[in-house]
């Protein structure tokens, strides 16, 4: 009887461990070592690089190449598609600036670039396929294409003649306290969000040195307007580099006050963020995890949570 309650115990805590993704003695990341950067700058950072292969992009396709690649390459749940969204804006606005100026620029929206590879889905490599061979031969050396994009490609960078990229960051016990509460991820599964966070925090260390802005989620969400200028001046430089100020600050104003902007964007990205910040089940930092994985993901990102300006 001793020796059967004995078993049962041993049986429970070893599938508690296993639906955990724990080790047994402690939680930590990476045998207790902190995150340390480890380049893409040979390859590409895709997760799933047998889709890429399989449904590339088809550059040889192209009959010439396009003038200019805006690359919004913001961290998952850090605002990037609040960026990408900006963007769109500030780049359609700056192109129709640059047509009433005499310029000849095109805008092109390519969407989510590789999607397929970064959700691990062959039908999307499959629509990928049909849908950027329709795009690609709209483009040509006036085409300004705008992109996002979590994984680090570097094809993307010479895409066109020149390219600009944007980038987000944010705390990554953040970052993981929404994905468990998209339920993306088990708040118990600790290895896996280790694993997650180095990817992540990778993946961006890797776009921010080709960044010209690299904005910290909170500072993009405290001060839209400021964000939103900062994002227009850099696009207008390459846009439409002769307009004058007043020329600028009207399309910039235009862009701010226009109706379907605030509602899409700005108001709704606010609710957006509150609903983000929900929480349920909730250890005693605020995070929808056990305070032993706060704790290992803390350790893990110390130095980098130092260096971006969040509390350690």
């Amino acid at each position: 009887m001793g020796f059967t309650i004995i078993a049962v115990v041993v049986v429970a805590i070893v599938l508690v461990l296993d639906q955990c993704d724990v080790g047994i003695f402690a939680l930590e990341c990476n045998g207790g070592k902190e995150w340390s950067f480890t380049s893409f700058e040979n390859g590409t950072s895709f997760l799933h690089p047998e889709l890429a292969r399989k449904y590339p992009f088809p550059s040889s396709l192209m009959k010439e190449k396009c003038g200019l690649v805006v690359v919004c390459a913001g961290a998952p749940r850090s605002g990037s598609t609040l960026q990408f969204g900006i963007v769109h804006e500030v780049t359609k606005t700056l192109v129709m600036l640059g047509g009433r100026l005499g310029g000849l620029h095109s805008f092109h929206n390519a969407g989510y670039w590789m999607q397929h590879v970064h959700n691990n889905n062959e039908a999307m490599g499959i629509q990928f396929e049909k849908t950027i061979r329709r795009k690609i031969n709209e483009w040509d050396r006036n085409s300004i294409i705008i992109v996002k994009s979590h994984d680090f490609d570097e094809a993307l960078l010479t895409l066109c003649n020149n390219y600009v990229a944007f980038t987000t960051y944010r705390d990554p016990l953040d970052v993981m306290a929404s994905y468990v509460r998209r339920n993306w991820i088990s708040n118990t599964a600790v290895n896996t969000m280790c694993s997650s966070v180095a990817h992540i925090l990778n993946r961006h260390a890797t776009w921010a040195r080709y960044a010209s802005i690299n904005t910290k989620y909170e500072t993009s969400t405290q001060n839209m307007f400021a964000y939103v200028a900062e994002i227009f001046y850099v696009l207008a430089g390459d846009i439409v580099p002769n307009a004058t100020k007043v020329e600028l600050s009207k399309a910039l104003e235009k862009i701010w006050n226009n109706d379907e902007f605030q509602k899409e964007f700005i108001l709704r990205d606010g609710e957006h963020v509150n609903v983000d910040m929900l929480a349920t089940n909730v250890n005693q930092d605020g995070y929808p995890f056990p305070d032993e994985i706060t704790y290992a993901l803390k350790q893990y990102t110390n130095s980098w949570r130092k260096t971006m300006g969040y509390e350690a």
